[in-house]
């Protein structure tokens, strides 16, 4: 037996007749897509796998669409996909997301679902709270403090020729 046939799962998505395809073909339609009587058969009384359907159509000289119409009704329906934000229950068709950069498909419908998902993510709304008390303890308010009179050592020629452009501009 080839190697990973007992590995295959059967395949579940729509089939397409053949008989659609044999119709627009003019003559010997057995040979023009170069199949064996054997292979007819069994596609005449399956159907088409997509894949197949996609390589017998362009091997007769056509767009699989062009024969079979409801290809691209199925196309979109395996796309659609609910929106992850349990209070949505809207359907739509995600964003690719980039791969090649570590992207990956989109999971909310919209950027407002996203954030009210992410407020609702207890870590976020641990950290939230911890930053607000650290916001407001005196010891936060002199760490700002210095923080802000570093800035201003470091980089107090860059701000004053901003000033002074600034004012010239003006």
């Amino acid at each position: 037996m080839p190697r990973g046939v007992y590995d295959r799962k059967p395949y579940t998505g729509p089939r397409y007749p053949l008989e659609a395809l044999e119709r627009l073909i003019p003559t010997a339609p057995q040979r023009a897509l170069g199949l064996s009587g054997q292979q007819m058969a069994t596609y005449r009384a399956e159907g088409l796998t997509e894949a197949q359907a996609d390589r017998l159509a362009v091997r007769a000289g056509f767009l699989p669409f062009e024969v079979w119409p409801e290809m691209v009704e199925h196309a979109a329906h395996e796309s659609l996909r609910e929106c992850a934000d349990v209070e949505c229950s809207v359907t739509f068709v995600p964003n690719a997301g980039n791969r090649r950069q570590g992207g990956s498909p989109q999971r909310f419908c919209s950027p407002r679902c996203r954030q009210r998902a992410r407020r609702r993510r207890p870590d976020v709304q641990e950290a939230r709270k911890l930053e607000r008390l650290l916001y407001e303890t005196p010891e936060a308010a002199e760490l700002r403090r210095r923080r802000v009179a570093l800035y201003h050592d470091t980089y107090r020629d860059r701000i004053n020729a901003a000033r002074r452009a600034k004012r010239s501009a003006a």
